[in-house]
């Protein structure tokens, strides 16, 4: 059984992928950002992480505070969570999410414990909203 962190759990994508890994019979987190979507989660046996993925600046010209304490990271090093998946599309999202993973992936492995996965999903807008068919494969 492994335990899983979907990062945006509450969305369009995260909900269906929480789904399926229950009933894989993982064990899964999500995040979300409001206490409403608190009881979609719990009602798909998802453990409810509510906070922002992001920390707050505190104003629009300042460089986000590394030194502030996310939910959703805390939950990573106190839960042991094994894989992150991140569907947030936040616009710092190698900053805010995966550089933190890796300093913890390294701490991980300094005391010989199994690093993290992590597995992004950019989100159903990643080709714009046009009628023409997109995918990965096309320029």
């Amino acid at each position: 059984m492994v335990k899983v962190l979907i990062i945006g759990a509450a969305g369009y994508i995260g909900l269906r992928v929480s789904q399926q890994l229950r009933q894989a019979n993982h064990i899964v987190y999500g995040t979300t950002r409001s206490t409403a979507n608190e009881s979609t989660l719990l009602l798909n046996e998802v453990i409810p992480i509510i906070g922002p993925v992001e920390p707050e600046s505190s104003d629009s010209h300042s460089i986000l505070r590394p030194s502030a304490t996310l939910p959703w990271l805390e939950a990573v090093k106190s839960e042991n969570i094994d894989v992150v998946v991140d569907l947030s599309g936040t616009k710092n999202g190698v900053k805010t999410i995966l550089e933190p993973l890796i300093r913890l992936s390294k701490d991980r492995q300094a005391n010989r414990q199994p690093r993290i996965g992590y597995i992004y999903g950019s989100g159903m807008w990643l080709h714009g909203s046009g009628d023409n068919v997109a995918s990965d494969l096309v320029p």
